[in-house]
């Protein structure tokens, strides 16, 4: 699995988000250009996590994401993560552990 980055500098940077903004749509996560209730969306996805762990990941990467993901395929192993934190904007890095 890849995690999809869109950059602001990619030239097709437009499209990806409107794509993402769709697929979300599609989950019912957006309100079609409504001001969704994020705070609900998000007190259901940690409902379902914590009540069906990471079976409800699976399921909702699948509904939301499209990845055919499994229980097995959830871990990050350690050398991505190091080389994410290793290739990470230092300022990003500082905002983050505030």
């Amino acid at each position: 699995m890849s995690i999809n980055v869109i950059s602001y500098q990619d030239k097709d940077y437009a499209s990806r988000v409107c794509a993402v903004r769709e697929t979300l749509r599609r989950g019912g996560l957006t309100a079609g250009g409504a001001a969704a209730d994020v705070q609900s969306v998000v007190r259901d996805i940690l409902a379902q996590v914590r009540r069906d762990g990471d079976e409800a990941l699976v399921r909702l990467e699948r509904d939301l994401d499209k990845a055919d993901l499994t229980p097995g395929t959830l871990r990050v192993p350690a050398e991505r993560i190091a080389q994410a934190h290793k290739d990470a904007d230092g300022k990003f890095l500082a905002l983050i552990r505030r």
